[in-house]
């Protein structure tokens, strides 16, 4: 049974069947349906830069994820990408409290140049992927299997809403 992304009900044409939730288990038991998007990132030149562009490195699915893989192209092994969950994560990184220092918000994690994930199982509905080096443009790749569970349904990932470790 397939529902439209635009049904705000419950229901579906009339009938009481709940749409899936993001606890609903069989929607990660089945493959994904795949979510692949390629960009080329400004790198930053300073922290302000970031926060203003903050959309620019958004990614987001029209779906929660199964599971997500994320490649960065360049070919320097030293062009790390940081992910983020949350905009507050990476906003917070790069504001201008701790001297601007982009590590006072260690939630987040690193892709070195010419390498992918693993395979990440994780319900998520957006990434912020940030370059990490300053001066240079990064092609990055997110490849993300999607279930039946609208991302207006999942929670944002804050800690005001329960997810520890996503953000301070």
């Amino acid at each position: 049974m397939a529902f439209s992304q635009d049904e705000s009900t419950y229901t579906e044409h009339g009938r009481r069947i709940p749409r899936p939730s993001h606890n609903f288990v069989p929607e990660y038991q089945m493959s994904g349906v795949p979510h692949v998007e390629t960009r080329t990132l400004a790198s930053r030149a300073n922290n302000a830069a970031v926060i203003a562009a903050i959309d620019s490195h958004k990614f987001t699915f029209g779906s929660v994820t199964r599971w997500i893989v994320i490649n960065n192209h360049s070919n320097n092994a030293g062009k790390h990408l940081r992910i983020y969950f949350n905009e507050t994560a990476a906003k917070t990184a790069y504001d201008n409290k701790d001297n601007a220092n982009p590590d006072s918000d260690l939630h987040y994690f690193l892709v070195n140049g010419d390498e992918q994930t693993q395979r990440l199982e994780i319900k998520c509905k957006e990434l912020y992927l940030i370059p990490d080096t300053p001066g240079d443009t990064f092609e990055v790749s997110v490849i993300a299997g999607l279930t039946n569970v609208f991302a207006s349904d999942f929670p944002d990932q804050t800690k005001a809403n329960g997810f520890l470790g996503v953000e301070d």
